[in-house]
């Protein structure tokens, strides 16, 4: 059949040319190049393939020709640019699977997978992932996987690893201009040698070896919630430095607080009934708190202590009572020093019951009727048992566990406690009245400004977390114009309750879940919770702002106090528009405060950029809000944070590091900063303890005045909470000898 004999003859010359197309490698290159990258102009191609638009011109069309003629590409006239046809993509693909076929001749290729195990590359796998984790199309991830086939085959490896083939397949996908699908495949994890520094820290600073699992999981947790937690407006905002989520790693997982009523510890649904004696209830408090503190990132509260125990006191030896309550305070504190990242346990010490109270059902061993208002002296007792014991542990060891707040506002009285602070500054000071307000150690603020009722405001709910703003970066952006600084702090507020609001949603989803069984055992009620925007930097804000400092002049101050009630007030409306409880508040936050600190010096400059610490270890201030380094009066200093902390209605902390003080000077001065308006107060002291005859002495001595020993452990409060100074951030440790210390006599 002559008809059939020339059309194969046609068929033949036809695939004889298409071959020959293909078979010059620079051809081929010019190909894949159009397959994998798309559309391209002539001169872009000319480029990639590395031939010179001078010297290599004519040789250039000529390969450009032979594609055309041979059908393997084509021209698009109205973009004026290059693309493979389906005939050129076919050539592509059995290309690369005839690479693929040489290669498993010479020598197979072997993957160590992320599951610990070792298996033949199979580039079906590639695809497979990326349109089960990316959601790529399923043609488009098949190309992408062919092309990371042939780049790993020019490594000429016989091992690959995982890791590596994730890099290949995220470049193409940057080269692709694939973004979002690169986004969605990001691996988590920790670098080999960040592992390795976090081992060698943790053996220099004596850590357990949970504090480096710890390390670990907060890396990949942490990485896990910038990618998926959070939206991409929010997580670059934190990744930038405008704002910081703080205890990122937990941001989907855990509260920062829970305010537990010590009512359902001591008789949780479900449980055996109440405890028959004092003995009883505090092994049940320890058990439920080691429980329930696994599921919140920074601590628990447990406000009115000492009122809800006093039942259990009632007729109780005193020295008995004491006996028991000091191995309470003791086992919370040793498993602080054993491992300080532990979060803490917050008591709240009110000598008087508030009237709040006083009519409340008190649950008690014996059973029957009763009210709280029974039993004022015994919760008199308790409070005055629970410093004593306090006062004799502190002398033996520092007390980093519990962190006791003391409403010292109701009396006028309790020797002991300011005796306590001057000797070891061990006490958190609350000025506030009955159920005005109730304190976590470290300033984290409840009051019954929600629904106004304190049993489900202040206990039984908590504090959800903060996203700190960096008030100093949005100051240097402002340009000393007051206006646009308040509509950058609104930018940042903005992205600061998305994150809350995201928070608040995965937590609820949580509880609902079952993943906090604890806190859900435990009545903590989500929607009563309350949401913190933090601020860092306020003092170097108003620096930038103004050109003069807090204290030294008045400009200062009045730009911080615009800069809070402009937040305040923001927050009031934002809690009206979202249904969320959102406040203000003034929390330590070393991390961040360190981390902004040094973005703002890569970006702005040292020479420009105002921060507390040495310039290769800054931070911006967080507590006190009055940097410590500065040297005013200590009234002016009491007098400025008052000021302030009226409009921080989620929580604050005034610290003053004391060098020397006496009790009843302690205590005049207590109560003339709460007519000042400070609410919450600490005396912090340094101390230093004997490693060999374990006493404990004020200031830091380098040799024991009990035995003579030169092994010495020195501790200090380096924003809110008293640990061991060799576990200071380095930007507070180097910058220490610089603080003022006050005398109070």
């Amino acid at each position: 059949m002559p008809g059939v004999d020339v059309a194969l003859k046609h068929l033949e010359g036809l695939s004889s040319k298409v071959l020959d197309a293909a078979s010059s490698p620079v051809r081929l290159r010019m190909l894949k190049l159009l397959s994998s990258r798309g559309p391209l102009p002539y001169t872009e191609i000319m480029f990639a393939v590395n031939l010179d638009p001078v010297r290599d011109a004519g040789k250039f069309v000529y390969h450009l020709r032979s594609l055309v003629d041979a059908g393997l590409i084509r021209l698009d006239r109205k973009s004026k640019k290059y693309l493979p046809t389906e005939l050129g993509e076919m050539i592509v693909r059995f290309s690369r699977d005839l690479e693929e076929y040489l290669a498993v001749k010479k020598g197979k290729m072997y993957v160590r997978t992320s599951r610990l195990a070792i298996e033949e590359f199979d580039r079906s796998r590639i695809a497979d992932s990326l349109v089960r984790e990316a959601g790529v199309p399923v043609e488009l991830a098949q190309e992408i996987a062919a092309e990371a086939e042939e780049r790993l085959i020019k490594l000429k490896t016989r091992y690959l690893t995982a890791p590596l083939i994730r890099e290949f397949i995220n470049a193409l996908l940057v080269e692709k201009g694939l973004e979002e699908y690169r986004h969605k495949l990001t691996r988590l994890g920790m670098p080999i040698y960040d592992v390795t520094q976090t081992i060698e820290e943790a053996g220099r600073k004596g850590l357990p070896v949970s504090a480096v699992e710890h390390a670990a999981s907060s890396s990949v947790l942490k990485e896990y919630v910038l990618l998926k937690g959070v939206s991409r407006r929010v997580a670059d905002a934190h990744l930038s430095g405008l704002i910081h989520l703080d205890s990122t790693e937990n941001w989907l997982l855990k509260p920062d607080y829970a305010f537990h009523d010590l009512r359902m510890l001591l008789n949780p649904p479900g449980g055996a009934g109440t405890p028959r004696d004092l003995d009883e209830a505090l092994n049940l408090i320890i058990r439920a708190h080691r429980r329930a503190v696994r599921e919140v990132s920074n601590g628990e509260a447990l406000p009115f202590f000492n009122i809800l125990l006093a039942p259990y006191v009632e007729g109780v030896d005193p020295a008995y009572a004491g006996r028991l309550i000091e191995r309470f305070l003791e086992e919370l504190n040793e498993e602080a020093h054993m491992d300080p990242s532990t979060p803490r346990l917050s008591i709240g010490i009110s000598h008087r019951i508030p009237g709040e109270l006083k009519d409340e059902e008190a649950l008690t061993p014996r059973g029957g009727a009763s009210n709280y208002g029974e039993f004022e002296d015994e919760a008199a007792a308790a409070a005055s048992i629970i410093i004593e014991a306090a006062t004799r542990i502190s002398r033996r060891t520092p007390l980093l566990n519990p962190l006791i707040t003391v409403k010292i506002g109701e009396t006028d009285s309790m020797e002991a406690l300011y005796a306590l602070e001057a000797e070891h500054g061990s006490i958190y000071l609350d000025l506030t009245m009955g159920c005005e307000a109730s304190y976590f150690g470290d300033g984290v603020r409840l009051s019954p400004d929600w629904s106004g009722d304190w049993r489900v405001d202040m206990v039984r709910t908590g504090h959800m977390g903060t996203v700190f703003l960096n008030l100093a970066r949005i100051a240097y952006e402002s340009k000393e114009s007051f206006e646009r600084f308040r509509r950058l702090l609104d930018d940042a507020v903005e992205s600061a309750v998305e994150a809350l609001k995201a928070k608040g949603d995965s937590l609820k989803s949580r509880l609902d879940g079952g993943l906090l069984p604890r806190l859900r055992g435990l009545g903590f009620l989500p929607g009563n919770a309350q949401y913190g925007i933090g601020i860092l930097g306020l003092s170097e804000a108003s620096m930038i702002a103004t050109g003069s400092t807090m204290g030294i002049d008045d400009t200062a101050a009045e730009f911080a106090v615009k800069t809070l009630r402009h937040l305040s007030e923001a927050s009031s409306e934002l809690s009206r528009e979202t249904g969320m409880r959102i406040n203000v508040v003034q929390k330590p936050c070393e991390d961040g405060s360190s981390r902004l600190a040094k973005l703002d010096v890569e970006a702005y400059g040292k020479a420009a950029v105002k921060f507390q610490g040495l310039p290769g270890n800054p931070y911006y201030t967080d507590v006190p809000l009055i940097p410590p380094s500065l040297d005013i009066p200590l009234e002016s200093r009491g007098s400025l944070e008052g000021t302030f902390q009226k409009y921080l209605k989620g929580g604050h902390l005034t610290l003053f590091h004391v060098s020397e003080a006496e009790p009843q000077a302690l205590r005049e001065l207590s109560l003339k900063f709460g007519e000042m308006g400070v609410h919450f107060a600490d005396f912090a002291a340094e101390l230093s303890q004997c490693n060999d005859c374990r006493r404990v002495t004020k200031g830091l001595t380098q040799i024991c005045p009990l035995c003579g020993s030169s092994s010495i452990s020195h501790y200090g409060t380096a924003s809110a909470l008293l640990q061991p100074l060799r576990l200071w951030p380095p930007s507070r440790a180097k910058a220490r000898d610089g603080w003022i210390r006050y005398t109070v006599k």
